[in-house]
């Protein structure tokens, strides 16, 4: 049987999936690094995984390439990493050349949120419709789409990095060392930093308490756990991401003419505490109105960064460049 290794590696969590033709996710594997894999470790952790998954898989397995989803920004020409900003060791990375070294057939690379969007597409929230903006709200935020029935790359692979569009140039100070961006404000990151904040200055007391007295321990599951049993400060620090989720998209979509927006990422299963914020602010920043613009939660979960890498490399979706 003939597969592709799909990859998505994130600030946070590296999960990889051999995927057919089809679409489908034959056996797959999750790995926390948090920051401590380093491009070495990558390729031979995926030597690793693969040999693993390769046993695992019914019958006999051919891979005829590699897709990888990665942070950018990327020099995807060059099959470079030029400085993923949550990934503080990955700065100029040849992971094409890396790659393709060790495993002897084609790699792809593109970006995660253009692999999100492309794995939604394929068989997820998105299937059928060409024009999708979609975005991921996770360690980062990233963003992707397609236009035409392609996906948009741009010139270097950084097409809709939006997690770094400027939204309110008085905010507060992104990884990325700017201040005011989407990421600073909408990111699970962002909302964990900010509930550490306040549950240090003694704000949230109770939730600190939940967490075993440490604020490193403050997560955004057990942050949504509070918020949804009516904690009313972390029911405001949802909807403040949401409200800024709206004006991020309001602008992106200025430039991009979707028919569709989809939120993925590990901040999503909490959607109902911050989307009623976006979808308030949807409706009256949008130029011009779009009254049937379609505001969804994404459907495949983790696999769709994974789904989409392999689309890629498996040439389901043409690009123009």
């Amino acid at each position: 049987m003939r597969v592709v290794l799909g990859i998505d590696l994130g600030g946070t969590n590296l999960r990889l999936g051999l995927v057919d033709s089809r679409g489908v996710v034959l056996t797959e594997r999750r790995l926390t690094h948090r920051d401590g894999l380093s491009p070495l470790g990558l390729r031979d952790r995926l030597l690793d995984d693969y040999a693993a998954m390769s046993a695992e898989a019914d019958g006999e397995i051919e891979l005829v390439a590699l897709g990888v989803g990665a942070p950018g920004p990327l020099e995807r020409p060059a099959g470079r990493i030029q400085g993923a900003v949550n990934l503080s060791a990955w700065h100029d990375v040849p992971l094409t050349a890396l790659l393709e070294e060790a495993f002897e057939v084609p790699v792809e690379l593109l970006n995660d949120g253009t692999a999100f969007v492309l794995g939604e597409a394929w068989g997820g929230a998105a299937a059928g419709c060409d024009d999708v903006l979609g975005l991921t709200l996770g360690t980062g935020v990233g963003g992707g789409a397609l236009q035409d029935g392609r996906p948009l790359f741009g010139a270097h692979g950084n097409a809709l990095e939006l997690g770094h569009l400027l939204v309110d140039p008085a905010g507060p100070v992104c990884a990325c060392g700017r201040r005011g961006c989407l990421e600073a404000f909408s990111s699970a990151g962002a909302l964990r930093r900010r509930a550490t904040e306040l549950a240090r200055s003694g704000e949230l007391a109770g939730l600190l308490a939940a967490a075993g007295g440490e604020a490193k321990n403050i997560n955004c599951r057990l942050l949504a756990d509070f918020a949804e049993a009516g904690d009313e400060v972390c029911r405001r620090l949802f909807r403040r991401a949401g409200h800024w989720l709206g004006v991020g998209i309001a602008r992106a979509l200025t430039l991009i003419d979707a028919d569709l927006v989809v939120i993925g990422g590990g901040l999503a299963a909490a959607g109902e505490l911050f989307l009623p914020a976006t979808r308030e602010v949807l409706a009256g920043a949008l130029f011009p109105p779009r009254p049937r613009l379609r505001l969804v939660r994404a459907e495949l979960g983790w696999r769709a960064a994974v789904i989409g890498s392999a689309a890629a490399a498996w040439g389901v979706f043409v690009a123009d460049n």
